[in-house]
């Protein structure tokens, strides 16, 4: 990986339920991380969700290896927020490959 190529800052989100005054299990984001990574966009799409069109693009982030990133994280990235479907390393624990998809974009 080179460091000419991560040319994008990505911030990195561990949902953190909490609970709200009637009871109810609220999602709630917290920071884990903040890096720089390389954007690659695999492929976008279209979908019918209740008779509007949704826009989908499917996003491979590469950064620099980080301990702990999962598929239950999300990535916030020019004021857009991107689903982490799958995590791969990269080489000998040099980087991380984070396959995600942003909706409505």
């Amino acid at each position: 990986m080179r460091a000419g190529e991560m040319d994008r800052f990505i911030r990195i989100e561990k949902n953190t339920p909490t609970r709200s005054a009637s009871g109810d299990q609220v999602d709630s984001w917290a920071k884990f991380a903040e890096v720089w990574a390389k954007k690659r966009d695999l492929k976008t799409a279209e979908s019918l969700d209740a008779d509007r069109d949704v826009a989908m693009v499917q996003t491979e982030f590469s950064i620099y290896w980080l301990e702990g990133v999962t598929a239950s994280m999300r990535i916030v990235y020019d004021s857009a927020t991107y689903d982490i479907e799958g995590v791969r390393e990269i080489g000998r624990r040099e980087g991380l490959a984070v396959i995600a998809t942003a909706r409505g974009v």
